[in-house]
């Protein structure tokens, strides 16, 4: 069953994993999936707090302000 609610830290670790595959396999895929995980990382970077937030509420896109 789908959750709607993402996580940062999943993402970091998904950022992560998929460089590595795209360094291994050279499939732009991988790259693609990592550039994904980014994006999403970068949305929940609060400059200036100077923290990332953990992620989305169930909606999947209103930014959990709650730890």
């Amino acid at each position: 069953m789908p959750h709607p609610w993402k996580a940062t830290e999943h993402n970091v670790d998904l950022y992560a994993a998929f460089m590595g595959l795209y360094r291994a396999t050279d499939d732009p895929l991988w790259r693609e999936r990592a550039m994904s995980a980014k994006r999403f990382l970068r949305t929940m970077w609060d400059e200036p707090r100077g923290l990332f937030w953990t992620g989305t509420t169930n909606d999947g896109i209103t930014v959990n302000r709650r730890p």
